[in-house]
């Protein structure tokens, strides 16, 4: 067996529904295994007690299938990862024992399951963007407009937890923000000197299955010198992650991790916020949707001038009102 390739001797199941398991180290004390099916498809399984490991949404990776189940005894569920044909075998091997070495230093079974998901979701951003250090200056000045809503507006009217769950854009989400049937994209620029905003796909400003979207713009410019009204994208993390308890807190982090945002890499550069406007986005919005891309186009990206959507802004008391504000 080659160190590289566990699953090269393990024995084939004689049924659909069965893996046939070796365990990964017997020096980590979670049920952690190599696995495979009758398929002899590979899998990394680990095995937990449900009623303590409520698992949250878990992330797509293109070839591999993640899923949490029910195991064939007592109340034992498995969560597998699986890869779904032989190709890439060596990048789902790294990928595994990424996994595994993180969940080898859990403090409990909950913790392991929690770790193993979050890693997941940074393999999940790194094979979708290819990129595995830093956000690039846009990527943070975008995770920091979103952030601020998050901070000054959704949080507040929504409460922690609805807050974090409706901030669906770093899970893959076509817009950033999703409540119900409405939807929120957020945009950031850099002052006067950028009078447009990048649209990055149809889907963005497709309003089909919402019954409102709102697009936000604010301005965004790096700080030459630190002033008191200036801030860091650690700042805005640091304050949310205080704030945040409990399931919200390990959602916002899995979020922060599949948006690209790892405490490591300290971003330390300030930033000041600038002029804000909400529009809605409606029929006669100017934008490219699905409907409109020809078939075989694959992907979709445009520049969107502010003065052509000047028409269609509306007061911030609208939005408040659509996420169920009160009046003071």
């Amino acid at each position: 067996m080659s160190d590289s390739d566990p699953w090269s001797a393990i024995k084939t199941p004689g049924s659909d529904s069965e893996l046939i398991t070796r365990r990964v180290d017997s020096s980590i004390q979670w049920d952690v295994f190599w696995a495979v099916d009758r398929l002899r498809r590979c899998h990394l399984a680990l095995l937990h007690d449900d009623t303590e490991c409520q698992t949250p949404e878990l992330p797509a990776l293109r070839g591999i299938e993640i899923t949490d189940r029910p195991g064939v005894t007592g109340d034992r569920h498995t969560l597998s990862i699986m890869l779904l044909s032989g190709e890439d075998r060596d990048l789902f091997y790294r990928l595994c024992t990424d996994i595994v070495e993180a969940v080898s230093g859990a403090q409990d079974e909950k913790q392991a399951i929690s770790v193993a998901i979050r890693r997941a979701w940074r393999w999940h951003h790194l094979l979708r963007t290819g990129r595995s250090g830093r956000l690039a200056e846009e990527a943070e000045k975008g995770l920091i407009g979103e952030l601020r809503l998050l901070e000054t507006v959704f949080t507040p009217i929504l409460g922690e937890f609805a807050a974090v769950a409706a901030w669906q854009g770093p899970l893959g989400a076509p817009k950033d923000f999703e409540i119900n049937r409405l939807a929120f994209e957020v945009k950031t620029r850099r002052g006067a000197a950028t009078p447009y905003i990048s649209i990055s796909s149809a889907d963005q400003l497709d309003t089909s299955g919402v019954d409102s979207l709102y697009l936000h713009v604010t301005e965004l410019d790096r700080a030459e010198s630190r002033l008191e009204e200036s801030f860091t994208l650690d700042e805005i993390v640091e304050r949310l992650r205080d704030r945040l308890v409990g399931l919200a807190q390990v959602e916002f982090d899995r979020r922060l991790e599949a948006a690209g945002y790892r405490d490591e890499d300290e971003y330390n550069g300030a930033w000041l916020e600038g002029t804000s406007a909400w529009h809605e986005v409606a029929d006669s919005f100017p934008r490219i949707t699905s409907e409109d891309v020809p078939q075989g186009i694959q992907s979709v990206n445009y520049r969107l001038s502010l003065g052509a959507i000047s028409d269609f802004e509306v007061p911030d008391k609208v939005v408040r009102t659509a996420l169920g504000a009160t009046e003071p």
